[in-house]
């Protein structure tokens, strides 16, 4: 169990990193097809973000928008850039880490009543 614990842990950090990744299109999983003028406003728009000049998505708003019924219209107006099967990825990632994250949670509790037996 604690093996499995363990595993879920790395597993969470990089479901995390993943979908802030494809948030904040560090990681681009869509093709792109635009101009070049286009391509040099993404590049803009990614240097804007690095140097804090541009607003960038959080894991913390990424759980919290799965509330939301705007949270595609809310997470892209923060990355015009995100495409809508980026965003479902991003969603898809954020709820697997969520689950990910209670198995961590109730492994430990399981671990915590076996100590007392």
């Amino acid at each position: 169990l604690n093996g499995l614990m363990a595993f879920d842990r790395l597993s969470l950090g990089n479901l995390m990193k993943r979908a802030l990744a494809i948030a904040t299109s560090d990681e681009r999983s869509d093709t792109t097809n635009g101009s070049v003028g286009e391509e040099c406003n993404f590049l803009r728009f990614r240097l804007g973000q690095i140097s804090e000049r541009e607003p960038t998505v959080w894991f913390e708003l990424l759980v919290a928008s799965i509330l939301s019924s705007t949270s595609e219209h809310d997470i892209r107006s923060l990355n015009p850039y995100l495409s809508s099967v980026a965003y479902k990825t991003v969603n898809s990632l954020t709820i697997v880490a969520m689950l990910a994250s209670i198995r961590i949670g109730q492994s430990h509790r399981a671990l915590a009543g076996l100590s007392h037996l």
